[in-house]
């Protein structure tokens, strides 16, 4: 992982949208955390599926040379695929950590479905297979 992670400000994480933790961690964000306006985001006629957040990241994405986007609408993935861009979504971001030992999978999918994240069951439970699957003794 780089030193770094860049946002739009128009994110989830900005700090006038979302649920009230994450709009106060997003007022006093880490110095890792960068903001950056994109040059030009993209055209919400050529794209009326994706939100501005989604639009501005994908154009933020591209005009960094991002090595991956953090993008959780399944449309907004999508286009950044198009776009050529490497996406996953906080489920993959989990999953990866998880794979480097970092965080405990079932207890961090337990924390995140105490949100307001909301995604198909069957991920969740093919998630903590795949996990499960891992920590079986070969």
């Amino acid at each position: 992982m780089s030193g770094s992670l860049s946002r739009p400000p128009c994110s989830p994480t900005s700090s006038t949208s979302g649920p009230e933790l994450v709009r106060a961690w997003a007022a006093h964000r880490p110095a890792w955390l960068e903001v950056h306006q994109p040059r030009q985001a993209l055209d919400a006629r050529r794209f009326p599926r994706l939100g501005a957040g989604e639009r501005e990241a994908i154009a933020l994405a591209r005009e960094l040379q991002a090595p991956l986007l953090l993008i959780d609408d399944a449309d907004g993935r999508a286009e950044a695929e198009r776009q050529a861009l490497t996406a996953t979504g906080t489920l993959g971001i989990l999953e990866t950590a998880a794979i480097h030992g970092l965080i405990d999978l079932p207890g961090a999918l337990t924390r995140l479905q105490a949100t307001t994240f909301r995604t198909r069951p069957e991920l969740f439970q093919a998630l903590l297979a795949r996990d499960a699957a891992r920590k079986r003794p070969i």
